[in-house]
Order: C-alpha cells, then structure tokens, then sequence
C-alpha cells in the first residue's frame, strides 16, 4: 500500500487526555468491528454518543497536525 505525504505531523501522546484516548480506543474499536462482520446494534459501542464524543476529538487533532490542508 502507498500512502501520500500531506506533510502535517504525527499526535504527541501527551496531546490526548486520557478521556480523549478512552473515547477514540472505543470509537477506533467500534469501527473495526462494524467494518469487519458488518454489524449494527452489537457490542461494539459505535453508536451516536461514540461518534457525538469522538468527532469534536478526531476535528481538534486534524486542525492541530494538518493546519493547512484541512479547512476551518
């Protein structure tokens, strides 16, 4: 697989409260699963309090490592 550089930086660990690390883990893991056996309503957590969490998140760190390739 190639990947294209869009230049931006990797999230410092310390960047990432440990809510936020929560919060994505579950999100991240819901996703992955959902993907994979294509199910809904499972034990997965990937509901809309995930993504109402995990959004704002995902948003504040692409703004953070990528400022001039995603749009405010």
């Amino acid at each position: 697989m190639k990947v294209r550089d869009v230049g931006g930086r990797f999230v410092e660990l310390t960047e990432v409260s440990a809510t936020e690390t929560e919060t994505l883990s579950k999100f991240i893991h819901g996703v992955h699963k959902a993907c994979a056996h294509f199910t809904i309503g499972s034990d997965h957590e990937l509901n809309a309090a995930t993504y109402q969490q995990a959004v704002p998140i995902i948003l504040r760190l692409l703004h953070e490592c990528l400022p001039n390739k995603v749009g405010h």
